[in-house]
């Protein structure tokens, strides 16, 4: 018997009335039990494709999600160290008038501010806005998912607008 690529084909069984040997003939349901090489259809395989980059779409949505969560995250981390950096200030100066510039924004004079203004920067595009006068001194950057992110001399620390201005 010849080898035939891709499929088995039917025994042949003799001629049919039409003359033709039966080697090619469709298969039927029965026919794809017996001989299991037969394959998949267009339309099967199209499905099968289908639920692949349905799969993949959902899980590259969450990936950037995730993504974005976790940069916001470094940013509120980073942001939170203005406290300990302010406290610093106000224990050398007795004020917390040095920590920002007059365009609102934390200054370069102190290294230790430069960093997190630096870094809030990589990731964001902006610097930190910053509000000093005297005892009370408050710092807000926008995150990544577009909400603002606060920290001020009261101890606050959060997603409220509310707290940070200029006094």
């Amino acid at each position: 018997m010849e080898k035939y690529k891709g499929f088995i084909p039917l025994e042949d069984t003799g001629q049919k009335e039409d003359n033709k040997p039966n080697y090619f003939r469709g298969f039927s349901s029965k026919d794809k039990i017996l001989h299991p090489l037969a394959g998949f259809t267009l339309v099967e395989l199209l499905v099968v494709v289908a639920i692949i980059i349905l799969f993949v779409t959902i899980s590259m949505t969450a990936i950037f999600s995730y993504q974005k969560n976790t940069v916001d995250a470094r940013i509120m981390a980073t942001m939170n160290q203005i406290g300990n950096v302010a406290a610093m200030i106000y224990i050398d100066n007795n004020n917390y008038n040095f920590m920002c510039t007059a365009d609102h924004t934390l200054t370069d004079a102190d290294s230790r501010l430069k960093v997190i203004k630096d870094d809030v920067r990589k990731f964001t595009s902006q610097n930190p806005r910053c509000y000093a006068t005297g005892n009370v001194y408050c710092a807000q950057s926008t995150l990544v998912s577009g909400e603002s992110f606060c920290i001020d001399s009261t101890g606050y620390i959060g997603n409220s607008l509310a707290h940070c201005g200029e006094s």
